[in-house]
């Protein structure tokens, strides 16, 4: 019984441990533009703590990645217990959050990618940085196809992805798996939990943007 309970946590450990490791080893085989925050500037940045967090390039470094992947974990999990819950399913937070991590993997190999496609196309980034960059999303076809957009749009256009998309219908099929119930039903409840905050936050982040460009 302790083993299966510690080895949730440990599969949790290992993801973030993986996460961490494959963004370093790729962070040092890409040009130094690509690097947006050295270890050397890291390592001054942890004497001032409040500094580091307002400084959004940590968030690229190895260990901000590792803890924004942790937190994503954690907030989708709890979203989708809700969601089981409002529709009298019990499961564990624990078996939630493995099929969570399961589907999570999407986001990994949207890194490789983007990674094989910079180690590829670095003349793609000479005209906006590479934190803008996500591959395969709304605001990568228009910029393929040279279409412009509002700056106001941009979080949006970047957040909807094939990868995310990807993302939803595997949480569907594992959950369908988990609760074993019809993959509709279960795609019922990722609308009505994960994805209904997505819209929401996606909403306001755009709404909050406009308001800031008058």
């Amino acid at each position: 019984m302790n083993k299966l309970k510690f080895s949730h946590y440990y599969l949790l450990l290992i993801y973030l441990l993986i996460w961490g490791f494959s963004y370093y080893i790729m962070v040092l085989n890409l040009p130094k533009q690509f690097q947006l925050l050295s270890l050397n500037n890291l390592w001054n940045l942890h004497k001032n703590f409040i500094g580091t967090i307002k400084d959004h390039r940590i968030w690229s470094t190895p260990f901000g990645v590792s803890f924004s992947v942790f937190f994503e974990i954690v907030i989708n999990s709890t979203l989708l217990l809700i969601g089981v819950s409002a529709y009298n399913v019990n499961k564990g937070f624990k078996k939630i959050i493995i099929i969570v991590i399961y589907s999570h993997c999407i986001f990994f190999i949207q890194i490789i990618c983007e990674y094989i496609f910079i180690k590829h196309h670095p003349e793609y980034f000479n005209n906006f940085p590479r934190e803008q960059f996500s591959l395969f999303s709304i605001s990568y076809f228009l910029r393929f196809y040279s279409i412009s957009f509002e700056p106001s749009l941009y979080y949006l256009f970047q957040t909807i992805s094939f990868f995310e998309i990807a993302y939803w219908f595997l949480l569907s099929y594992f959950l369908s798996k988990l609760i074993e119930k019809s993959f509709g039903f279960s795609f019922k409840i990722i609308a009505s939990s994960y994805l209904l905050v997505l819209i929401i936050w996606l909403l306001a982040i755009t709404l909050i943007s406009i308001i800031n460009s008058l």
